[in-house]
């Protein structure tokens, strides 16, 4: 226990270092786990339940719980009635895991009244690299504001990770009935699953902290909170992508889209539209030219997929003081109307090559992307696959240094 305690002394003073307290000299480290403004608490991982061992006077301040009311209890009790939380379920995985993590808990004071409640959760080894306790480090948050702007970021996210969990399941059952046939694309996957598990905790944590709206937070942490949230969302919005890629191209039969009328112009704006800030960020100007009302038959999942490649692509492709751009028309095609929507850019272009092999996975492209992202030549495949399966075609049409330009047409049908 003892070294237990010394591991927890040494764990405690990091934590304060990342929360910005003096430094703390190794003879006041005593002093600082009785007294530190923050909960402590050590489970034992080797017993059932994994129940508590030890809190400190921080635990007890925050909960209202003595540590003969804690001690013997698994951590959940805090969550009383409330324990269909998503940073519930993340910790439970951790520990199950034996892993680490950060998540903020809706949790409930012996008095009944709620708080948010931010845990650091670090699992201790033993010689044999086991897991032998959890130590747990609790931050009462509730004091701070939410940032009301990210409500409704919250929400979607939280949709998106349930649709994820389940397309990720599916995606590891059709690696294994392909795994003698297509290595390549399981290995890839799986890396990308690995991937996604920090940042979509990282998400968790910072966006759950800010949903109750009675929260106070400083402009200092509103905007701390705000571009943490932005930018892991933007590292995870990549591997997204590129996981659903190899999971509509791992399936050696593709589903059946479900067609309805649906106006191409409200998702081609939104989708556009939301590309703004990335194209600033990156000194490049997105020019839109899309009118009202375009209707057209299609999967309204897979039109979005679809553009959003080629919008992705543009941006991805295209240097610095440039220009890329979305427009959407009316067309003539044989003897039926279309819609036919542009996406252009003012980048390095493809070659004669390129263009002969450019919807297929046959090789390297020459075009390279210009801020040092990565590609996993999979996209364009399931673009010419969801575009064909919505009667419409795709191309491209480019000359090597002069930039390229794509082309979607489908089918234009009248609002009834």
């Amino acid at each position: 226990m003892l070294v237990l305690l010394r591991y927890v002394r040494a764990a405690c003073l990091r934590y304060l270092a990342i929360l910005n307290f003096m430094t703390i000299p190794y003879n006041l480290l005593d002093y600082v786990l009785q007294h530190a403004p923050i909960g402590i608490t050590l489970a034992d991982a080797s017993r059932p339940d994994t129940p508590i061992v030890y809190t400190n006077a921080g635990f007890t301040s925050i909960t209202g719980y003595s540590s003969e009311e804690t001690i013997g209890k698994n951590c959940r009790f805090l969550q009383a009635h409330d324990t269909n939380q998503p940073s519930a379920r993340l910790m439970n995985h951790a520990m199950s895991s034996g892993k680490g993590c950060r998540v903020v808990l809706r949790n409930y004071r012996k008095d009944g009244t709620q708080f948010w409640n931010e845990v650091t959760l670090i699992p201790i080894f033993d010689k044999s690299n086991a897991v032998t306790h959890f130590l747990g480090v609790q931050h009462d948050v509730t004091s701070q504001r939410q940032y009301n702007e990210l409500l409704i970021a919250y929400d979607v996210i939280n949709e998106q990770m349930v649709n994820l969990e389940a397309q990720s399941e599916e995606l590891r059952r059709v690696n294994d009935q392909l795994h003698e046939s297509n290595a390549r694309i399981n290995d890839l996957a799986a890396l990308l699953a690995h991937d996604l598990q920090n940042p979509i905790s990282a998400m968790m944590s910072f966006v759950e902290v800010l949903r109750d709206t009675d929260l106070n937070l400083s402009q200092e942490d509103m905007k701390m909170y705000a571009n943490v949230a932005y930018e892991t969302a933007e590292r995870i919005l990549p591997i997204i992508k590129k996981l659903m890629d190899v999971g509509r191209l791992a399936k050696q039969q593709i589903e059946p889209l479900k067609l309805f009328v649906l106006n191409a112009s409200t998702t081609a704006e939104l989708l556009a539209n939301g590309y703004r800030y990335r194209a600033e960020t990156k000194n490049i100007q997105l020019d839109i030219d899309i009118p009202k009302e375009f209707w057209v038959m299609a999967d309204e999942s897979a039109l979005y997929e679809v553009l959003d490649n080629l919008i992705s692509n543009a941006l991805k492709y295209t240097p610095q003081g440039k220009k890329i751009g979305v427009r959407m028309s009316s067309a003539a095609n044989t003897n039926s109307n279309v819609v036919r929507i542009e996406v252009w850019d003012e980048g390095q272009g493809f070659s004669e090559t390129d263009l002969q092999k450019i919807f297929r996975q046959s090789g390297m492209l020459s075009a390279r992307p210009t801020g040092g992202e990565s590609s996993t030549g999979l996209g364009l495949m399931s673009v010419k696959s969801l575009v064909a399966q919505m009667k419409g075609k795709v191309w491209c049409e480019s000359v090597w240094g002069e930039g390229a330009r794509f082309f979607v047409e489908l089918p234009s049908v009248q609002k009834r």
